[in-house]
């Protein structure tokens, strides 16, 4: 009779990262003592079956190199050994080691939600060590293996499965001995390089034991409570109550101390200056208390009170032009009194005398500024204005001069000065035949510069399209203008590509009549082989090529067991051969292809891909 080891573990886990925390690691090393649990008090015998320890010769290793025992488990009698180590662990990403010496082979089965999801079988070790990795991610439903260190493959875990709850190890020859069990926890979501046991926030890879702490984010950025998020300065307030949070002497707290600079008591209200409220603060408002004394106030001659709090300024001839009043009609300004020329216009009597001059030049009865050119007896309000002359003859800005068409332009800039629409601040109107902007150099056609005007030209906004293009199929553009050019059902049999699967050929379409064992697919049903597929053969085959259109990879994803992959071109020639899912196809030119997949017993699926 053939004996059976089963090592049942339970615990629920997903995702896989080289950082790990160890869960439990377990070898079984106390000899000759019976069952199981007598050995390790860890793990239960749900058999009660002998299972004991025994002394291999052999550096057989087990969980530690330094281990000095160097045994292995060994079942001595029993028919189908069960022991059961239970745990559990919040983990999301999950490594399962194992350590086995066994003669003949031995299966190992993965069980979840009630399910074996995978069984690793190996019939090729005899007398021989193997060290077994397992790692699962159930949120990519992946798991990886390796043997002895080296990467075995990538298999995929149904979506169904959402943890791990047993392993099940077993050697049908009755011959298996069990090292070294280990289970490592390597849970890192949010990628940052923390385990999720460390890591005090691990869906924010910006928070974890490494960062910096950012002050005032309400957040424990290096998961150490003890740096300070607030309050740096430990007075006992936090910002923004605190108005300092460098400064221990300054918060709401603190005592404003007035003429310092500084808002001490965090409160803009309480003053610091200015307590006159004048708009003038100490030193520079002389008198504090008086509001109406300070920098911004005029001196009051002969006061006696320095109202500007300025000892500079004087009491008489205020303006130091060697003139008192009242000799010196303002003694304000320097450039006004009587030692001073009198200047036209300004209506201030710059000479102190009244007898002086100051309007009316020319004679002509008119007063400037109602004369706009006091010099010149010609240009007053009683003249007529002549247009286009460049004066103000009537002094009238309202009598239009230039600008007849009141757009704001004058000529000859504008050059249309009778229609308010033609002026250079206008948009130039493309394809109606006049200049809108004043400015030659705006197209008013062939705005794409191609060499073809609207509406020869149908779209004059893209210079790849006009009538001397070239008709690009299958890319919804009127490339060349002309609508009887075909763009799309090439081969003229009424269905357009992509349903048309092949578009150069018009017996070929989805009307077409199936022939069997040709190798061509008729009615691009997607199938063709050695002999016709049903219909119940065609809606259970799923194929998709990804992306598609393509410019370099494509990835065939399909139910079917393929043998080999090819690809043809639009004329049946051979291009690609491959037997992975994954094609290099970046060397192909841009055009139509059919992807055929072959199956095991001869059998071919087609589907088409564009290469862009």
């Amino acid at each position: 009779m053939k004996t059976h080891l089963l090592i049942a573990l339970f615990f629920t886990f997903s995702f896989f990262k080289i950082n790990a925390q160890l869960i439990f690691m377990e070898d079984f090393e106390n000899y000759n003592q019976g069952p199981i649990s007598a050995q390790n008090g860890n793990w239960s015998d749900l058999s009660n079956a002998t299972a004991d320890v025994t002394y291999n010769g052999d550096a057989y290793m087990a969980c530690t190199s330094n281990d000095v025992n160097q045994a292995f488990l060994n079942f001595v009698s029993g028919d189908f050994i069960q022991i059961e180590r239970s745990t559990t662990t919040s983990g999301t990403q999950i490594l399962v080691e194992v350590k086995i010496f066994a003669i003949d082979g031995f299966f190992i089965k993965f069980f979840g939600n009630d399910n074996d999801f995978y069984i690793y079988s190996n019939n090729d070790y005899t007398s021989d060590e193997i060290y077994l990795q397992f790692s699962m991610n159930f949120f990519y439903n992946q798991m990886q293996v390796y043997e002895n260190g080296v990467f075995v493959g990538a298999f995929v875990i149904p979506d169904y499965i959402t943890n791990l709850e047993s392993v099940t190890l077993a050697n049908e020859a009755g011959d298996f001995k069990l090292g070294c069990i280990s289970l490592w926890d390597t849970t890192d979501n949010d990628a940052d390089g923390y385990l999720a046991s460390d890591d005090c926030d691990d869906n924010n890879p910006e928070v974890n034991p490494g960062a910096p702490e950012i002050p005032y984010n309400g957040l424990d950025d290096d998961c150490n409570p003890d740096t300070r998020d607030n309050d740096l300065d430990l007075d006992g307030y936090n910002s923004p109550v605190d108005c300092d949070d460098s400064n221990v002497n300054v918060n709401p707290g603190a005592t404003e101390i007035p003429y310092n600079g500084i808002d001490d008591d965090c409160n803009p209200n309480t003053r610091d200056n200015d307590f006159d409220f004048d708009g003038y603060n100490f030193p520079a408002d002389c008198d504090d208390s008086n509001a109406n004394i300070n920098p911004g106030e005029a001196e009051i001659p002969y006061n006696g009170i320095d109202d500007d709090c300025n000892p500079n300024t004087r009491d008489n001839d205020f303006d130091f032009d060697g003139y008192n009043f009242p000799d010196d009609c303002d003694d304000s300004n320097a450039n006004i009194n009587p030692g001073a020329t009198e200047i036209p216009y300004n209506n201030i009597d710059d000479d102190c005398s009244s007898d002086t001059r100051d309007n009316d030049l020319d004679l002509d009865g008119y007063n400037f500024p109602a004369d706009c050119d006091d010099s010149n007896a010609n240009i007053n309000p009683g003249e007529t204005e002549i247009p286009y002359n460049g004066i103000d003859d009537d002094c009238n800005p309202n009598t239009r001069e230039n600008d007849i068409d009141l757009d704001g332009y004058n000529y000859p800039n504008d050059c249309d000065d009778n229609n308010a629409n033609i002026n250079p601040g206008k948009t130039e109107i493309p394809y109606n035949g006049v200049d809108d902007d004043c400015n030659p150099n705006t197209r008013e056609n062939d705005i794409d510069l191609d060499g073809y005007n609207y509406p020869i030209d149908c779209d004059d906004s893209n210079a790849n399209i006009n009538p001397g293009e070239t008709e690009i199929p299958y890319n919804g553009v009127d490339d060349d203008c002309n609508p009887n050019t075909r763009e799309n059902d090439l081969d003229e049999d009424g269905f357009d590509f992509p349903e048309d699967c092949n578009d150069s050929n018009f017996d070929i379409n989805p009307n077409a009549i199936e022939i069997p064992n040709n190798q061509v697919d008729e009615n691009c049903d997607g199938i063709l082989g050695t002999s016709t597929s049903t219909n119940e053969e065609k809606n259970s085959i799923k194929i998709s090529i990804y992306p598609n259109p393509t410019c370099d990879y494509i990835k065939v994803i399909s139910d079917i067991d393929f043998e080999y992959i090819q690809i043809y071109n639009s004329v049946g020639q051979l291009m690609k051969y491959s037997t992975e899912k994954n094609m290099d196809v970046s060397t192909l030119h841009n055009g139509m292809y059919t992807i055929l997949l072959i199956d095991q017993s001869g059998k071919a699926f087609q589907k088409i891909f564009i290469k862009q």
